[in-house]
């Protein structure tokens, strides 16, 4: 297994070829890159989330507080999804679903559960979370990133936390 370690606004960032029981983000295709988890090997366009390994029904966390713009099914690539507005001015949208846990109009606050990870949409066979910065992927999630969640801290509103699938062992 092939591990490298790259440094983020603030953030640590573990990235490995697979999951293991460290603790730290197992990222599977970056923001950009050109082969999803899907295996597609040339598309039209660069990956537009993160997509982080997670359990098939795991719980999936809100980055950021704000409002439930839509929840449900997002179309087929995506599959089932969330997307949250927040005070910030961006969109965070989660994909790959196999059940929502709220609605839209809603407020949520980080770190509130919002769905669990399934295989819905074009999720390439392993389960993951596809993360996005803007309505469709415009901005590099990793550049907004502060660090990983944890209950009772506060957080400037302006950044999204890594919540799960992610870990957090010795800040």
């Amino acid at each position: 297994m092939r591990t490298r370690v790259r440094f983020f606004v603030g953030l640590i960032v573990v990235i490995t070829s697979m999951a293991s029981a460290c603790g730290g983000p197992h990222i599977l295709s970056g923001y950009g890159s050109s082969i999803g988890v899907t295996g597609q090997c040339c598309r039209a366009q660069p990956h537009n989330g993160v997509d982080f390994a997670g359990g098939f029904r795991d719980p999936v966390l809100a980055a950021a507080g704000g409002r439930v713009v839509r929840a449900g099914t997002m179309g087929p690539q995506c599959g089932v999804g969330v997307s949250i507005r927040h005070a910030f001015g961006l969109n965070t949208v989660y994909c790959h679903f196999s059940t929502v846990s709220v609605e839209p109009g809603a407020t949520v606050k980080r770190g509130q559960p919002i769905g669990t990870i399934g295989v819905s949409g074009d999720y390439g066979g392993v389960t993951h979370v596809h993360l996005m910065l803007g309505s469709n992927g415009e901005y590099d999630p990793m550049k907004y990133m502060l660090g990983c969640y944890e209950p009772g801290v506060e957080y400037p509103t302006e950044k999204i936390i890594l919540t799960y699938p992610v870990v957090c062992r010795n800040r």
